[in-house]
């Protein structure tokens, strides 16, 4: 019956046919299937996922064919399988004007609240059209705003303040998979640079630090997109996590039109590959990575990506802690394209043992690589060492600046050409450089909207904290 929830058992012949539309997981538990009203299924909605949180873990919300319209879903203990019949068949529409309130996770404005240890999201697209999803509210330390926080919300722990609200700890491993999910935000009242209406399409965080154990976490994130949002996949204040974005030529994920595809901040021994994914009209970064505290080490592996910069964007945007470094980068086989001044391609101002190796950077912009501080920053101690960049391909692209840029800050870093030389401007110390021209310390004036830019990165990061 429409506009209400069935419960059906496990049966074979029910067990096929949710196979056939998300083999990404086996239905284990009930089943409650949900029929759009053609207005309001937020109820609807709500309450199948109440029913299968109560029927316990292994069950299934099951969405059919068809368009419905919601507003803020809370499943917080679920932990099953939310499925659709396809991302062009299945689609989730966000109502306008929801209350919205970022006092407490109960409120915060996300489309879809999960904290699970054993999540599967599959077969469906999620739609935030409307330019006002919330009715005006304080977002943050922006101001007054009718931006979504986010379409939907992972989470292993409590991640607002106050500390002492956070969830039990997960003491069983946390296995989260979304495949072939479709994420699409609009034009909105975004009160800084951007106008998206939505501010993350995937947010995974955990604030506490204290769920899942160390090594627990394994999240794969294939064969989706996400389009029109100022972050694309985000993930912080995590620990021990696993994560894999895309990974093969079939798994790979699409970004359109986000400000920052694939954001990383404050996160603590944590692995992570982003591969084969397809970065379109990037205005900030394909890749921002920002550091945890000392001593916690992070290894990202960023291969086989196509990134297309926008605006004032970069391909790659890698910050550590001065003095105490944290992360492993490998850089390599990925494709950028720079559309005009002001663009950056791999960007490591305050980043050490930075492997970048085998791209491809063409098009035009002001730096194909940069390595420490090109002038900006007013660093008086050495913030980027021990790189190695080696092979890649910059010979077609035009520079404003150089194809390859060790800053003043900059020491012990390698550069081994490719086949054709490569023009590199050297500003630190004790780099040594082979197979490449030296293009000695002539460097131009960063531009005004590029100090705009870089600015905004760090206060959007200081207000996140």
């Amino acid at each position: 019956m429409k506009g209400s929830t069935r419960i059906a058992l496990c049966l074979l012949a029910v067990v096929s046919l949710l196979v056939a539309a998300a083999p990404v997981r086996a239905v284990t538990g009930a089943v409650f299937t949900v029929y759009p009203n053609g207005m309001d299924d937020t109820a609807a909605l709500q309450q199948a996922f109440n029913d299968a949180i109560s029927a316990g873990a292994g069950s299934t919300v099951q969405l059919v064919e068809g368009v419905y319209h919601t507003g803020l879903i809370n499943a917080f203990g679920f932990n099953g399988a939310f499925l659709g019949k396809g991302m062009d068949k299945t689609i989730i529409r966000a109502l306008p004007d929801m209350v919205c309130d970022v006092s407490s996770i109960a409120k915060v404005p996300t489309l879809f609240k999960f904290m699970a240890y054993n999540l599967t999201i599959s077969s469906l697209s999620i739609e935030v059209l409307v330019e006002k999803p919330c009715l005006e509210y304080e977002f943050y330390e922006y101001g007054p705003s009718t931006v979504l926080e986010s379409m939907i919300l992972l989470s292993g722990g409590q991640p607002f303040p106050p500390a002492d609200e956070c969830m039990p700890v997960f003491s069983q491993p946390v296995n989260i998979v979304i495949d072939k999910v479709s994420l699409k935000g609009s034009n909105g009242d975004w009160p800084t640079y951007a106008t998206h209406n939505v501010m993350h399409g995937v947010e995974m965080w955990d604030y506490c630090q204290d769920s899942p154990p160390d090594g627990k976490w394994s999240l794969k994130f294939t064969r989706s997109r996400i389009e029109h949002t100022y972050f694309g996949f985000s993930r912080g204040w995590l620990r021990g996590l696993n994560l894999k974005l895309g990974g093969s030529l079939k798994e790979g994920n699409t970004f359109k039109t986000v400000g920052n595809a694939i954001y990383l901040v404050y996160n603590r021994n944590v692995v992570t590959e982003d591969s084969h994914n397809v970065m379109q009209d990037v205005f900030f970064n394909g890749l921002l990575v920002y550091a945890s505290g000392a001593d916690q080490l992070n290894y990202h592996r960023f291969h086989h990506n196509t990134v297309e910069v926008a605006d004032i964007g970069n391909g790659v945007w890698i910050e550590d802690n001065i003095g105490l470094p944290t992360l492993s980068v490998e850089i390599s086989r990925n494709n950028f394209l720079l559309t005009g001044p002001y663009q950056w391609g791999i960007v490591g101002a305050v980043a050490d043992h930075l492997l970048v190796s085998n791209n491809h950077i063409r098009g035009s912009g002001d730096i194909g690589v940069l390595a420490g501080d090109p002038g900006y920053f007013g660093f008086d101690v050495v913030t980027a060492s021990n790189w190695l960049i080696r092979a890649n391909n910059v010979e077609t692209a035009e520079f404003a600046w150089a194809p390859i840029v060790l800053g003043y800050s900059s020491a012990s870093c390698v550069v081994i050409g490719s086949d054709n030389a490569t023009n590199v401007v050297d500003l630190g110390t004790d780099n040594i450089l082979t197979g490449v021209n030296n293009a000695g310390q002539k460097l131009g004036q960063i531009s005004i909207s590029k100090m705009m830019q870089l600015t905004e990165i760090k206060e959007l990061v200081q207000r996140m904290r």
